[in-house]
């Protein structure tokens, strides 16, 4: 199964405040910061009779989440990033696995990262992560494991607070 990088990725609820002629200012519910979005961003999800409870609340604070990094599956050279690791995502189907820079893993989770590597006979790899410069003595192996991945195909932001992702419901604004 192959996944589309490029589908629509829809976030929110946001309320709108002011309609412009092409677009919308838009309020997010649980920060109440404002921005400016075009209308084809925008889906309508409720009318101004919708009321704001707790579950819709937990459910916009968990979209701009963070993952745990359940395992590393592989690796391979990339012409930008040097190497990248394929990483398995924490409560994500396989078909959501993603290509992560070396670089970032080795700075966001190097307790996993240099783990993955004592497994691996990979020369190559093993110089260029000696290479970088962040050391990881003194981390832990309890260390948080959150990870920002970097790609440009891959511009999201996760958090896990340890809360199920039980609501994938099409929501709100693009």
């Amino acid at each position: 199964t192959h996944v589309n990088k490029l589908a629509v990725k829809w976030i929110g609820p946001f309320r709108v405040i002011t309609a412009k002629v092409n677009s919308f200012e838009i309020e997010h519910l649980v920060t109440g910061t404002s921005k400016t979005v075009h209308a084809s961003r925008l889906k309508l999800y409720a009318d101004s009779s919708f009321e704001i409870d707790e579950e819709i609340l937990e459910h916009i604070g968990n979209q701009d989440i963070y993952l745990t990094v359940e395992e590393f599956k592989g690796h391979r050279e990339h012409p930008e990033h040097g190497y990248e690791v394929l990483v398995g995502w924490e409560g994500l189907e396989t078909l959501e696995d993603s290509w992560e820079p070396v670089k970032i893993l080795q700075e966001d989770v190097p307790v996993k990262l240099n783990a993955y590597l004592s497994k691996v006979d990979d020369a190559k790899l093993h110089s260029f992560v000696s290479k970088l410069t962040l050391p990881c003595k003194g981390v832990s192996e309890k260390e948080p494991i959150v990870l920002h991945p970097g790609t440009a195909s891959q511009q999201r932001k996760r958090k896990n607070k340890g809360k199920r992702r039980n609501q994938k419901k099409n929501l709100g604004i693009l």
